[in-house]
Parts: structure tokens; C-alpha cells; sequence
């Protein structure tokens, strides 16, 4: 069965921000014991159809996936995209056997990472939007509240900035190897080499099998 939606990534940095992800699949399973089955569905789900059925397996799927993304930052998520949806994968086959179901394969065909929470990801995306944040929350101090109530806001949010830019603005340890990166076939986004899915549009980046002409010799993608 499909399943897909949206989850939320765990606050990240100064401004705690939570980045709104899209992922999409789908569900290859069998049902392993047929007694705890019908106890689960029929018994206490109360489902009497198979579209209850199928429903519930979706809202089961889509539950531990949004509480897994909740558990990684968007640092994080950015970097191992293909390693949280692994882990969602086998907590989604070790929970099915309790309802006797048993997963033959959980495919994810997209995670969509906004391209502000892209950006955020990076050193100067986070400088930027903590910048934006800080000079939105000063505008909001009322003109009529001054004295030390706004005088202390003031100086709570200078503190912040100062932390963060600090933070942010702080050399990173090491030169290191440039980051490879390919583009997306279907929209033309770059993505860090070895990532599964588009950041971007969700789709694959897996490389298109390609066959050579037996005329002219040229290769074309394999239909």
C-alpha cells in the first residue's frame, strides 16, 4: 500500500527552527499470523472492510515516520536523509509483527527538504534567517512599552544575535575534500553525491540504465 505526508524535523539552532518535510512510498507486507491479524484489525481496530484495513496500515506507517523525523535536526536530515529513512524502515517491520503483519519492503520514493531549510542548513543560510528572526522579533516590541521591560528585550535579543553570528560566523575545523554533488535529472537541483532521493522535487537519483543505438551507436536511456 502507498503512504506519504508531511513531518516536522526536531527545533534546530539558535531560532529553533523546524523544518516541514514531504516524504511518499509505498508498502509491500503479508499477513505473517493470521490469528493476531484478525484480533488486531477485526477485534480491536474495530476495521470490517479491507479498506479499513489499508488504512490504518497507512496511518501506522505515516505515525513512525513523523515521530522518527522528529528525533533528527535538520542538519541532520539534510546530511543522512538516506540513513533516517533506513532506520523508519526496520522500526516499521519490527512494530508490524506485534499486529501479525510481516514487511516484505518499505520503499520511500521522495523526501522533499524545502529549499529554505536547505539553506538554513548551511552556515550562512542559519546567520541569514537568525538575522531575519532577531530583526522581526525587535519590531514587535510595542512603541508604548519602553523603559526597562523593552530595554530588557533589547538586550536579550542583541545577546542572541551576537551568540548566534558567533556561532555561525566561527571558521569550520579542517579543509577537508570538496563536496561532490550531482544534479537531479528531473529538476535540475544539486544534491550531495550518494543521496538516494532529490531534496528538492523527491524524486530518484539513482543513475538511468542507458542502451547504445545498434545503428549509429549513441546511448539513450532503456525503456
Amino acid at each position: 500500500g502507498k503512504f506519504g505526508g508531511q513531518a516536522y524535523s526536531a527545533p534546530s539552532g539558535p531560532i529553533q527552527y523546524q523544518a516541514e518535510l514531504g516524504y511518499f512510498g509505498y508498502l509491500l507486507y503479508k499477513v505473517e499470523d493470521p490469528k493476531l491479524f484478525v484480533v488486531e484489525f477485526f477485534g480491536n481496530k474495530g476495521a470490517s472492510t479491507s479498506s479499513d484495513v489499508e488504512s490504518y496500515i497507512r496511518g501506522f506507517i505515516n505515525e513512525r515516520v513523523i515521530d522518527e523525523f522528529a528525533h533528527h535536526d535538520i542538519f541532520n536530515l539534510v546530511k543522512n536523509v538516506d540513513e533516517t529513512t533506513d532506520k523508519v524502515a526496520l522500526i516499521i517491520s519490527d512494530e508490524a509483527a506485534r499486529i501479525g503483519i510481516k514487511i516484505i519492503d518499505t520503499v520511500f520514493e521522495g523526501v522533499k527538504i524545502p529549499e529554505e531549510a536547505r539553506r538554513f542548513a548551511t552556515t550562512m543560510g542559519q546567520q541569514a534567517m537568525t538575522l531575519q528572526y532577531m530583526k522581526e522579533t525587535t519590531a514587535e516590541i510595542p512603541e508604548g512599552g519602553g523603559g526597562a521591560a523593552a530595554a530588557g528585550v533589547g538586550a536579550g535579543v542583541g545577546i542572541a544575535m551576537g551568540t548566534a553570528l558567533g556561532k555561525a560566523m566561527q571558521p569550520s575545523q579542517g579543509t577537508g575534500a570538496p563536496q561532490q554533488l550531482v544534479l537531479c535529472p528531473k529538476c535540475g537541483a544539486q544534491n550531495t553525491a550518494g543521496t538516494k532521493f532529490c531534496g528538492n522535487c523527491g524524486s530518484s537519483l539513482a543513475p538511468v540504465a542507458k542502451v547504445k543505438c545498434p545503428k549509429c551507436g549513441a546511448e539513450m536511456p532503456a525503456t
